[in-house]
């Protein structure tokens, strides 16, 4: 600081002597020419003189004053080198904290300001990333305060408000500039900036974006920004510019990895839980399938095998990774953990839609379709929570859904779920799926609907077994999308009555239910 105050005064001593001796060299002179003049006071000569040199010199001063003060200060092109070098290094910088840290302590220190601040645009105004104040020497968040006033100057956040070169407060008051849309926004910048010491501001920008705004304190030295200095902030400007665009594209990056990396957990968890292998009996075969998207959905299946029945169920949770995943767990879990007590299935899903709601978590419910299958008679009891009624084909080519249920769990304290009954017979065939089988959609935007999957379940051969059922319809979906990637998760779930099935006709069972016949 005793260094600076040396070199400060001479640089204000070299001018003043300059100018002190040009005047007296110029006094001298005119009166020696105007001394023989009789009708002239030559008293008048110094007045007229000063009023002259002052405005005239007043140019050539200032010019002095940046010569000597480049001279004298040899901090002067080490502060260059500084810049120069973090100029080139800033675009390397992803960590946008630190880049606001370094730099405004290196403009700070190289050009001996006050203070300098980094300001990123946020929702049409200011907030500030980092300051770094000289007299403390620390890199600091700047407080809410100065954060309210700058949110005022919402007009530096236009492309091209500040032009190409940074603007000192007096350019950016003008309106002549272009700067800002009257004199009223123009004189409140001025006051807000003054208020908030800034004396120069940089735009920050990448393309036509912007992006930010450095902000720049007044000198210690409280001497002008010259050319040089315009120049080293214009560029670090540009320079800050493309390093922020970089940071925010890095940290899209990081976020698209967590996604995949968290789409990568639900699949394994989704894929734990569905069923690889069947249950095989003479008058019953079964069969499922999933299709995954790209993305992890919440689409379930299960056969639990009893001694003398089979639990089946489908189930479709909203939404997709691993939330959905966890609550296709629970599901789950619940599902086989009540499959031996003998309870209804309305019974089974109400107890289930009571953990779901227990379980904390907010926005999640399904859509779920569960069957109680006896193995004897093929009798079926179920109840359908929302789900897309499962298709009944039966040999002589009629189509039943099975559709008594009620509303979707997890999402109500009471689904009101109630029972339905029908049974299988020799070559019928029942179908559960998901919605992502009835809302495959084509390049036309066309799903592929019920009727096609009725269709498909008429199709097929009269031996078929469950299991080139369900490829069939999965391999029809396909064709019909003509992509390999589909929108949702296809699950597709079938039992098949062979025509052989030793259990009693339809005619023979007057009960079974046969509403909903399509």
């Amino acid at each position: 600081d005793t260094g600076m105050i040396i070199r400060r005064s001479i640089v204000f001593l070299v001018p003043a002597l300059v100018l002190v001796l040009t005047y007296l060299s110029v006094n001298g002179l005119l009166l020696r020419l105007f001394s023989g003049l009789r009708d002239f006071d030559s008293r008048l000569i110094e007045p007229l003189l000063l009023l002259l040199l002052l405005p005239l010199l007043q140019p050539l001063v200032g010019r002095m004053e940046e010569i000597v003060d480049g001279y004298l200060r040899r901090d002067r092109r080490e502060g260059r080198v500084i810049l120069q070098d973090l100029s080139r290094d800033i675009v390397t910088i992803l960590d946008v904290e630190l880049l606001a840290g370094r730099l405004t302590q290196s403009i700070s220190e190289s050009l001996l300001v006050e203070r300098c601040a980094l300001y990123i645009a946020e929702n049409g105004a200011f907030s500030v990333l980092a300051s770094y104040d000289h007299e403390t020497r620390e890199i600091t968040t700047v407080g809410s305060e100065l954060h309210t006033r700058l949110g005022m100057t919402g007009s530096l956040l236009h492309p091209g408000a500040l032009g190409e070169l940074p603007r000192t407060l007096d350019e950016l008051a003008d309106p002549n500039t272009g700067s800002w849309p009257d004199d009223v926004a123009a004189e409140s910048f001025r006051r807000v900036a003054h208020t908030a010491g800034w004396t120069l501001f940089l735009p920050v920008t990448h393309g036509k974006e912007p992006l930010g705004v450095i902000a720049v304190g007044r000198k210690l030295t409280r001497g002008r920004f010259n050319r040089e200095d315009l120049s080293l902030l214009s560029t670090l400007a540009n320079q800050t510019g493309a390093a922020l665009k970089n940071s925010s594209l890095y940290a899209e990056s990081l976020r698209s990895a967590a996604l995949e990396e968290e789409l990568h957990v639900a699949r394994q968890i989704q894929f734990k839980y569905l069923p690889s292998r069947f249950p095989k009996r003479t008058n019953l075969d079964c069969h499922g399938l999933n299709q995954p998207s790209r993305e992890v959905g919440g689409d379930y299946f299960d056969v639990v095998e009893l001694e003398n029945e089979y639990i089946a169920a489908i189930a479709d949770v909203a939404g997709k990774g691993v939330p959905a995943a966890l609550v296709m767990s629970t599901v789950q879990a619940c599902l086989r953990t009540q499959a031996g007590e003998g309870r209804g299935v309305a019974e089974m899903l109400s107890r289930i839609n009571t953990l779901m709601l227990q379980s904390g978590v907010e926005g999640r419910f399904a859509t779920c379709f569960l069957a109680r299958i006896q193995l004897d008679d093929l009798q079926i009891s179920y109840s359908n929570a929302g789900h897309n009624p499962p298709l009944l084909l039966r040999a002589d080519g009629r189509v039943e859904q099975l559709s008594e249920g009620g509303l979707p769990i997890g999402a109500f304290d009471d689904p009101m779920l109630r029972e339905g009954s029908t049974q299988l017979l020799p070559g019928d065939i029942l179908t559960l799926y998901t919605d992502g089988v009835t809302e495959a959609a084509n390049a036309d935007g066309e799903l592929f609907g019920e009727e096609r999957v009725i269709a498909a379940l008429r199709a097929l051969p009269p031996n078929a077994t469950a299991q080139a059922a369900s490829e069939y319809l999965r391999d029809e979906v396909r064709r019909f999308c003509t992509t390999p990637d589909l929108g949702d998760d296809m699950t597709i779930m079938v039992f098949r009555a062979p025509m052989c099935a030793g259990v009693r006709t339809h005619a023979e069972t007057p009960d079974a239910v046969e509403a909903g016949r399509v």
